[in-house]
């Protein structure tokens, strides 16, 4: 859960009422990331507390204008978040700190390629590559905004969003 929030959206998660209870509430004052928050308190409770199955159970709408496409209000809240975590289980925070900043580097990069920045988003993926280059490396998806950036970076605006929306509906194909 600290290096990637496996639920993804509180959509998909099945929680007992009893363990909701024992965490408490969500907090409403975290800029984003008080899922990832509930998550972290819910695993707290007790060994494998958490189980996230491998298969895609719902879809996740993004909008320009959402919490989640705010590449600085994430930062802030997973900032918040960890910092939450590393002053109740400081080693186990400190074990995943490489794979952690990979991880959500690659996602910033992903946030700001949808942004349209794509300096920024080749940036958070440097960073993210000097944290774990192992494990951007394996993820594909982490290919795909590489490629999208460059796309970006380098086509004419109309030819990169007509090869963006060929590459969107082949994914949401295979999906």
């Amino acid at each position: 859960m600290l290096v990637e929030n496996g639920v993804r959206n509180g959509s998909a998660a099945v929680i007992r009422r009893d363990a909701l209870i024992a965490a408490g509430p969500f907090d409403e004052s975290l800029p984003s990331c008080q899922d990832l928050d509930m998550w972290l308190r819910v695993a707290r409770l007790r060994q494998r507390n958490i189980y996230a199955l491998p298969d895609v159970l719902t879809q996740y709408r993004r909008r320009p204008r959402q919490v989640s496409s705010n590449v600085e209000v994430m930062r802030e809240g997973l900032a918040t978040v960890i910092g939450r975590a590393a002053s109740i289980a400081p080693a186990d925070v400190a074990a995943t700190e490489a794979a952690r900043t990979g991880q959500s580097n690659a996602y910033h990069a992903y946030l700001s390629y949808e942004a349209g920045e794509f300096g920024d988003a080749f940036r958070y993926l440097r960073r993210g590559f000097r944290a774990s280059p192992g494990r951007l490396l394996r993820e594909g998806r982490n290919w795909f905004v590489a490629a999208a950036c460059l796309s970006g970076a380098v086509l004419p605006r109309r030819w990169h969003e007509s090869l963006d929306r060929w590459v969107r509906s082949r994914r949401r194909r295979k999906n």
